[in-house]
């Protein structure tokens, strides 16, 4: 086991860090996750000196964000806060690139907030074992990207892996979630799996993965990013007219140019497509979860 790490031999670190490495005088760019490998309990100092204060005890195992490393110590983030270890009971893992590596939470679930603090309004959630878009890091928080949802996470909740196409892995999710549901009764107001309406189902599929939408599909309208029908994705939303000029229907697509949704009276949530048909002549647009 690599007791030590490989120290860059970069001058200055990445833009996306220069603000929150301000306190190493010789930052170097080394950009990762790192587990701690010590028998007993490993310092972690407010300061690159035996001397600092102790902010805190990490116990062997406990999973950091390496934000920079100059000589023996490591500038980490613990439970959302930047402080300094000795490298040589720090093991790294693999190279995240802040522009696409993934923070896979191991806590049951994790909040995603809109400011690198604890006091940030909460915008979604991300359940364990899924794995965010590392986007950047800020004041010792991750910046990820999960479900279309943009935020923050305590980097203490979560592994550091290699980049992946988390927007399909997520999406995939979504519309696993969303199968469990066919067969289920349209109910007119219903948002429970005794019976929903379109924009019912919606929202409670999106409500299971921290993302709340309005129960009303000229609502969701609104709140959604609007991509053309060439750029739908799976688990972006798709709108339809009632019959009328107004937004009356809402379903989440699956790909190959079909749509999951909760039809009408009578139904029961399906599958079906959008070339053909009534849905084919009233589609509207498509919309991107933020």
């Amino acid at each position: 086991m690599n007791k030590g790490i490989k120290v860059l031999k970069t001058a200055m670190v990445s833009a996306a860090l220069s603000a929150a490495m301000v306190s190493f005088s010789h930052a170097v760019d080394v950009q990762g996750g790192g587990i701690v490998t010590a028998n007993s309990a490993l310092n972690f100092r407010s300061a690159p000196s035996e001397s600092a204060s102790i902010i805190d005890s990490l116990s062997n195992g406990y999973r950091v964000c390496i934000l920079g490393v100059d000589g023996d110590w490591a500038y980490v983030t613990a439970n959302g806060n930047p402080g300094y270890v000795n490298v040589a009971y720090l093991e790294r893992l693999e190279v995240m690139d802040v522009n696409g590596g993934g923070a896979k939470v191991t806590a049951s679930t994790l909040n995603i907030r809109s400011h690198p603090s604890t006091t940030g309004d909460v915008l979604g959630q991300i359940p364990q074992g899924q794995t965010a878009q590392i986007t950047g890091v800020n004041k010792g928080w991750l910046q990820v990207k999960y479900n279309g949802v943009q935020g923050f996470v305590s980097p203490e909740y979560v592994e550091i892996v290699p980049g992946q196409a988390q927007d399909n892995a997520g999406a995939s999710s979504v519309i696993t979630y969303a199968k469990q549901f066919i067969g289920t009764p349209y109910r007119y107001g219903g948002s429970s799996p005794s019976g929903f309406d379109c924009s019912g189902f919606t929202s409670y599929v999106y409500k299971h993965f921290g993302v709340n939408l309005s129960h009303s599909s000229r609502a969701q309208y609104g709140q959604v990013t609007k991509v053309s029908r060439s750029e739908l994705q799976a688990g972006d939303l798709v709108f339809f007219t009632n019959g009328g000029k107004s937004i009356g229907h809402v379903g989440i697509y699956v790909g190959g140019g079909q749509f999951i949704h909760s039809p009408s009276a009578g139904r029961s949530v399906c599958i079906e497509s959008m070339s053909s048909g009534y849905y084919a002549s009233h589609y509207v647009g498509g919309g991107r979860v933020r």
